[in-house]
């Protein structure tokens, strides 16, 4: 039974009201109701014994209900009965949420105190296990819930000796009665037995919240201590500190007033020995003498001077320094650029406060203590530091009222205003006459932190926030991933040279899936810190397999860091958060985000904006929109847990339907004659409008790997969607001709390939081998350009699709001429021409023609090949295509120089090249360099020829058309034979010899 339950009964059985004892227990009658009926889940120990008292209650109502104990061995009771807890595991878990009381604890954090040696596979299972068994123990008086980010134990102060301590030691540091501070701190002190979970493993006494409990203890100690020095009531000084002496053998501030206390009771021995005990611990231990307060209690008992009537120690300093800097973070790397900035700010004396802003786990709070700490020096009056817990699981942040209490409390302030201005102007006015440096870390917004700026000058003040601070006049720092010589730098700082240089690929391919987050690189060396048998190969591997899933270690949990910040978005922001990381795609702009979440695209714009403020997006380029690599596998996690299937599927269908639509207006923008095939789609999407060539190029080339991430991801998830993503991937010719991403175009295709196959779906399975036909002529592959041409041909009989039956006709025999067999492509070529003719098709008749044209050519049949430009000239008289005018003109060119007229053919040429530059045709230009340079030779200009090779060459290389590489080759090979470069000339032309054996053209 709880004590709200017993109070309530009490009361009854007394016939009083809640009004009455509410009225002489000094609470209001609400808190009364909601203790009885367990609306409270930590009613204030005061408000407790308050009631206790108008009722009769005695200690045993008090703790009524669950009483769990952790300021010594645990121990848990119920109804003053001891409930036995068996199981170490059950104990550890109990244990570990019982130090973290009313906070999320990750299953991480769990995992890692279960097991030390590292967890067995199903260890998620056995967590939820224990966890149920100490659920048992626990409810109703405690709370075990699960959250997103692990488990809390819900628990009141009544409940947990830890809660009460904490809050009796809070308000007797805060009190200015003598006689209430000696009696609240003196019952705070009294609720510890020993070590904090003496009886369970020593990993529990080496966490944060242990070391706090620790550290408060201390405090409520040295308090207690200053009070009872300051009275002369020296045995109880002695009495409080003794016991804290013993867990803190360090402790120079406790040993000093423990000193003076026995020497107030006359032991002068008892207080030298001490003195000599802890100066020789210091000096094993730590490598340092006394400091001045050990130093200066030694010499006051020396000298017999009984402590005066002041607390503490510095009886003859006007005012307290403080120094609170949380300790330097160990293996710290990199930011020279950024701690110079913040040096440069904050010694400026101009006032401006820097801000530190960027993601979860980016390293904000370590620069912040790194640069305090190399700067503390020059603020002789003190370092303050407050974690404002802006971004703390399940924890409110901090109040501005209470963050200046505890400010002017270390300024040596007693009495504290209530009101939350008046503290403010208390503690500038403090600020005024300082040179204090102030470290306001995590903060939550920027009205959190307005009231805590000291104002003068002379402090220096250093910001940190995930989120940007607008309307301070601060100025930002936003702060990146590390680069990875700064990442493998602090790997090698936090795991030893030789591990790292043992496996130096590992350790780079580390950092890569670590995304260079120093908060992730952390928890990898921590983890490999923890087990020495473990290689850096083998968490690469790990982390391949399940990334997120690794990235936790101890208090150190990547997921509960990017939660936080998830946890603070609304439902419009979350929802884009999730379905923005869908795409495959290096980044996203407004355009694309407005149709993935069916928007208007000013609203998504804002919301990208947004997002990047939060820093849960970047923005490295104006109005494109990227994630961190870990932050994206967290959006994807999130939405398949918070988004149906067919809602991620119809967001990725969206945004192929844009890209295809927008695709189709590019190219007609470039080329306003492109041959698309009979049954094109409709679309739902108009596409993006483009005002001129140069927009609608440079849109093709920014956008390929977008467009291909779309065809791929969309084909795999949605069958509906192959039919655009076919139409998509025809009209990738373009980016073929261009040069553009050939690798990832194959994939696509071979993915709409796939898709086509599995679902008979001929149409799209003959558009997307249509483009790799085209891609395999391109590389030079003859034998795969061909199989992939057989097969189009028939899947384009069988659709009916005429103009895509003729295309791939006249690919098929553009082989030929490529495998210098130009007899056999001279009747397909015909046969295209006729059927591109017999469609109207004006632009594909007259280039398969062309080709026509330079087949026969090649085969020697030069009055056919007159007769054929001829008739291409009077087919295309009088029509506006530059297309056709720039093939026109290459085919004139050949013949020109096949009759020695070789200045008119590089006439003939330019036009062509300057129609392919201006389309961006990589191929084509890299081609009719050739052209040019095969000509020059011919004429006996070298240097003209060496110039239009070399250009050539520079292309294919970077494109990897490795025929008209062969084709560059040998141009410059003959020169440089000829200018008697023998043995240059005979390298580039067996390397050309080399790749015409492989590509099979003799």
């Amino acid at each position: 039974m709880s004590f709200g339950q017993v109070a309530r009964q009490r009361r009854r059985a007394l016939g009083l009201s809640q009004k009455d004892v509410a009225a002489r227990a000094g609470v209001s009658p609400r808190a009364l109701r909601g203790i009885e009926l367990g609306r409270v889940a930590r009613p204030r120990h005061e408000t407790v014994m308050r009631i206790a008292a108008v009722l009769g209650l005695g200690d045993q109502a008090i703790h009524a209900g669950l009483s769990i104990a952790v300021l010594g061995p645990m121990e848990v009771s119920n109804g003053g009965e001891t409930v036995n807890v068996a199981s170490l595991k059950q104990r550890l878990l109990l244990g570990l949420l019982a130090i973290h009381p009313n906070q999320a604890v990750g299953l991480g954090r769990i995992a890692e105190t279960l097991w030390e040696d590292g967890a067995p596979a199903k260890w998620r299972g056995l967590v939820h296990t224990y966890v149920a068994r100490v659920r048992s123990v626990v409810e109703p008086d405690a709370l075990l819930t699960h959250t997103h980010h692990g488990y809390t134990l819900r628990v009141a102060a009544t409940a947990l000796d830890s809660l009460r301590f904490d809050e009796l030691t809070e308000r007797g540091l805060s009190c200015d009665d003598p006689d209430e501070t000696v009696a609240l701190l003196t019952e705070a002190l009294s609720l510890w037995r020993g070590p904090v979970l003496a009886d369970l493993p020593s990993a529990l006494s080496e966490d944060p919240a242990t070391v706090r409990m620790c550290d408060r203890r201390a405090a409520a100690a040295l308090r207690l201590a200053d009070v009872s020095l300051e009275r002369g009531e020296f045995e109880a000084a002695v009495s409080a500190l003794q016991p804290v002496a013993a867990a803190v053998p360090l402790h120079e501030g406790v040993h000093a007033r423990l000193m003076l206390a026995m020497a107030g009771q006359g032991r002068q021995a008892d207080a030298l020995a001490l003195f000599t005990r802890i100066r020789d611990r210091l000096s094993a231990d730590l490598g340092v003498d006394p400091g001045p307060e050990l130093t200066q209690a030694h010499l006051r008992v020396l000298r017999q001077e009984i402590p005066a009537s002041r607390p503490g120690l510095a009886s003859t300093s006007p005012r307290v320094t403080p120094a609170e800097l949380p300790a330097d973070v160990a293996g710290f790397v990199g930011r020279a650029d950024e701690s110079a900035r913040l040096r440069d700010l904050l010694l400026s004396g101009s006032g401006s406060v820097p801000a530190i802003s960027g993601g979860g786990g980016v390293g904000k709070s370590a620069l912040a203590v790194h640069v305090a700490w190399r700067l503390a020096g020059h603020f002789p009056d003190g370092q303050l530091y407050m974690d404002l817990r802006g971004t703390t699981p399940d924890v409110r942040p901090v109040d501005p009222h209470d963050a200046l209490s505890y400010f002017l409390r270390s300024l040596g302030v007693k009495n504290i205003p209530r009101v939350t201005e008046e503290a403010a102007a208390r503690f500038r006015s403090l600020a005024a006459e300082r040179r204090l440096l102030i470290l306001l870390d995590n903060a939550s917004d920027a009205e959190q932190v307005r009231l805590l700026l000291p104002g003068a000058p002379s402090c220096g003040v250093l910001i940190t926030s995930r989120r940007i601070l607008p309307g301070l006049g601060a100025v930002q720092e936003h702060l990146d991933v590390l680069a990875e010589t700064h990442a493998i730098d602090l790997l090698r700082n936090l795991l030893g040279e030789g591990r790292m240089d043992a496996e130096p690929d590992a350790a780079r391919e580390l950092v890569r899936l670590c995304g260079g987050l120093p908060l992730a690189l952390r928890i990898v060396a921590a983890r490999l810190a923890a087990r020495p048998a473990w290689t850096l190969s083998s968490i690469v591997e790990r982390l391949h397999q399940r990334r997120l899933d690794q990235l936790h270690a101890g208090d150190l949990d990547l997921d509960v860091t990017f939660r936080i910040s998830y946890g603070d978005l609304d439902a419009t922001h979350a929802r884009a958060f999730r379905l923005c990381a869908l795409p495959d795609a290096p980044d996203i702009d407004a355009a694309a985000a407005a149709v993935v979440l069916d928007t208007p695209e000013e609203r998504a714009e804002e919301v990208l904006k947004n997002l990047v403020d939060l820093n849960l997006l970047e923005s490295r380029a104006p109005g494109r929109y990227r994630y961190h690599d870990l932050l994206r596998l967290f959006a994807r996690a999130r939405a398949d847990q918070e988004d149906a299937p067919d809602q991620r599927a119809a967001a990725l269908r969206r945004l192929l339907d844009l890209y295809a639509a927008t695709t189709r207006n590019a190219v007609n923008t470039v080329d306003a004659n492109w041959g698309w095939p009979e049954k094109l789609l409709n679309t739902h999407s108009p596409g993006l409008r483009f005002q001129d060539s140069a927009a609608a190029t440079a849109w093709l080339h920014e956008q390929a790997p977008h467009v291909l991430a779309a065809i791929t991801q969309t084909t795999e998830i949605a069958e509906e969607a192959i039919g655009i993503a076919a139409d998509l991937t025809y009209s990738l010719q373009w980016l073929i001709r261009a040069g553009i991403s050939w690798n990832a175009i194959a994939h696509a295709a071979h993915t709409v390939v796939e898709a086509g196959e599995n679902t008979g779906d001929h149409r799209s399975e003959a558009m997307a081998r249509v483009l790799l036909g085209e891609l395999a002529y391109s590389r030079s592959e003859p034998p795969t350009a061909a199989r992939h041409c057989d097969r189009a041909i028939k899947l384009a009989q069988a659709t009916g699709d005429g103009t895509l039956l003729a295309e791939v006709r006249h690919l098929r025999a553009m082989l030929f001429i490529v495998q210098r067999c130009p007899q056999s492509a001279i009747r397909p070529l015909r046969e295209a021409a006729a059927q591109f003719a017999k469609l109207g098709r004006l632009r594909g008749e007259a280039n398969a023609l062309l080709d026509l044209v330079e087949a026969l050519d090649q085969a020697g049949r030069s009055a056919e090949a007159g007769a054929t430009l001829e008739q291409v000239h009077a087919l295309t008289e009088g029509r506006d295509d530059p297309g056709i005018t720039a093939n026109l003109a290459k085919a004139h060119g050949i013949l020109l120089r096949r009759k020695g007229r070789y200045a008119e053919a590089v006439e003939a040429f330019g036009k062509t090249l300057a129609f392919d530059t201006a389309t961006g045709r990589s191929r084509g230009r890299s081609n009719i360099l050739f052209e040019i340079a095969h000509t020059c030779f011919l004429a006996g200009e070298d240097g003209e020829a060496i110039k239009h090779a070399t250009r050539s060459l520079a292309i294919v290389r970077e494109i990897g058309d490795a025929f008209n590489t062969a084709r560059a080759l040998t141009v410059l090979g003959n020169v440089h034979m000829r200018q008697g470069e023998v043995g240059r000339g005979r390298t580039e032309l067996e390397e050309a010899r080399e790749i015409f054996t492989r590509l099979g053209v003799v």
